[in-house]
Formats: structure tokens, sequence, C-alpha cells
């Protein structure tokens, strides 16, 4: 069976989806005896669980609160931090790095 679209459309599936829910036997059996098209159901169920996921899901934003620091504090927090950064090795030189690149990729 196909339902007509317009008014009414959605709340014929979301009906046919709720009532299927306390059906004991199988999808397609619902489906016949409903007289409605199994792959159109299917796609609609799926659409509605999505959407019901996503109405579910926490919407908004947390208040974080981040202590300020002290200058000292943040001078020494900043000073270990760029020892970590001058530990790493350096990197490659950009022009060796793009004619790298262009090499591999074979273009002349």
């Amino acid at each position: 069976m196909n339902l007509p679209q317009g008014h009414g459309y959605t709340q014929d599936w979301r009906g046919y989806i709720e009532r299927a829910k306390t059906y004991s036997g199988s999808m397609i059996a619902y489906c016949r005896e409903q007289n409605i098209d199994y792959d159109k159901f299917m796609y609609h169920r799926g659409r509605f669980i999505k959407s019901q996921k996503i109405a579910s899901k926490p919407v908004g934003f947390a208040k974080v609160q981040v202590p300020i620091a002290n200058s000292a504090q943040a001078a020494q927090v900043s000073a270990s931090s760029m020892t970590k950064l001058k530990s790493y090795p350096q990197l490659p030189d950009p022009k060796w790095l793009a004619e790298l690149i262009h090499n591999l990729i074979g273009h002349k």
C-alpha cells in the first residue's frame, strides 16, 4: 500500500511504527497484515528511531570554571612548556617537503 504524501502521511507511518512495537510476530508479517510495503516501513522506522535518538541527546553547554593562576605559576608553566617544545626534533624545510611531495605524486 502506498500512502499518499501530504497531511497525515508522517502520522500514518508513526502510527504503524508505534503499533508494531507491541506486535508479537515478525515485522514482515506485521506489514503483510497491515497491507503496507515492508521496505517503506523499515525506511520510516529507521528515520523515526534516528530522530528519537537525536532528540534524546542532551543539548546545551556545561558551565566550566577555570581557576585563575597567579603570574608566578603562569610563568612557571610557560617555562616548563617551552623546555618540552625545544626537545622535539626540528621539522623539515618547507621547500624540501614541497619538492618531496611533488616528486612522490609524479607531477613535473
